[in-house]
């Protein structure tokens, strides 16, 4: 029988091809949801972001800075387009669930967390230094407005640190928040706990990065110090989602918040492996001005601060009156 004589087959050769149904995720995540989500679509779009990578991804930064939050999380989760980074499109595929992520906004709106996105009047513009991998949004606890100061001071230090480093970091600190500079740690042990608790006594204004969710305080016994710079007038942010657990290399990720937040940042002591090297690491990559503190020749703690100053990337400097 000929292809006239047969209806059927002239019908079946005559359907069009069926075309992919595109996924429409931000859509998805509202509909995940339990409760109504009264974030904008960027926003939806930015927490997605940060459930499928990890902090400064700067591949992600530069898709998400050339198509924006929204049409960037379409390209990696509708993988047919062939369009999204490879690496990118397998993290989604790995990580990306529409309940997942709503689970993390229904999480901020239970404990009362707020969402700052580049799209918000209060972004803190000072980020922008970390081009592509500048954090996508903020989670936060406290006083937003602290994290637009006309000046600001990262302090940093060993978290063993001596009698005389805090002594040190308690001075500065002081003198600083007298010149009315919001002082930024990352509350852990030794010389970043000192200056938090010097800019609380002080009257001053500290805002605390974290390495994991706003709701996962860290280190733990500076639990009730965190609360008390969230509920005195100061910030706690984070760029991880609410229950998020720090890890060792996410602590070096907010190191570049801590960096890129301030005017300036001083280590006070360090010894030759600390974390703070790595904060002034990233403070000098963006042209931020370093200062580090001289201590003993022979105390080990001021090791990292002696060698700032020797190799010329950071400032000798003994008081806040010798800092810009």
């Amino acid at each position: 029988m000929s292809t006239e004589q047969n209806p059927i087959q002239t019908i079946r050769t005559e359907l069009p091809a069926q075309l992919p149904l595109e996924h429409n995720a931000v859509e998805a995540i509202r509909r995940a949801s339990s409760t109504p989500l009264t974030y904008s679509d960027a926003a939806i779009a930015r927490v997605a972001w940060s459930v499928i990578i990890e902090p400064g991804d700067p591949e992600a930064g530069a898709l998400i800075h050339t198509h924006g939050p929204v049409a960037a999380l379409a390209l990696v989760v509708n993988q047919s387009t062939g369009d999204a980074p490879g690496r990118l499109a397998n993290l989604a595929g790995a990580q990306y669930n529409p309940s997942r992520v709503a689970r993390r906004l229904e999480l901020t709106d239970k404990h009362g967390f707020a969402i700052l996105t580049p799209e918000d009047a209060g972004w803190p513009t000072r980020v922008a230094a970390l081009g592509d991998a500048a954090p996508l949004l903020f989670w936060c606890r406290g006083n937003l407005e602290a994290l637009n100061s006309e000046h600001s001071t990262a302090i940093s230090g060993s978290r063993a640190a001596t009698t005389y480093g805090e002594h040190v970091a308690m001075n500065l600190t002081s003198d600083l928040v007298a010149n009315g500079h919001v002082i930024i740690t990352g509350a852990a042990y030794g010389i970043d706990g000192m200056a938090t608790r010097a800019t609380l006594a002080s009257g001053g204004t500290p805002a605390v990065v974290l390495a994991g969710g706003v709701d996962r305080f860290y280190p733990a016994g500076h639990h009730d110090l965190i609360t008390r710079v969230a509920t005195n007038g100061g910030v706690v942010i984070s760029e991880l989602p609410p229950t998020t657990a720090p890890t060792k290399w996410r602590f070096l990720a907010r190191n570049r918040i801590i960096a890129a937040l301030a005017d300036q940042v001083v280590i006070v002591e360090a010894g030759s492996q600390s974390g703070s090297l790595n904060t002034a690491g990233h403070a000098k990559s963006i042209g931020r001005p370093v200062y580090a503190v001289p201590g003993p020749v022979t105390s080990p703690t001021s090791a990292g601060c002696h060698r700032l100053i020797r190799e010329g990337r950071a400032r000798l400097v003994t008081c806040a009156a010798e800092m810009s």
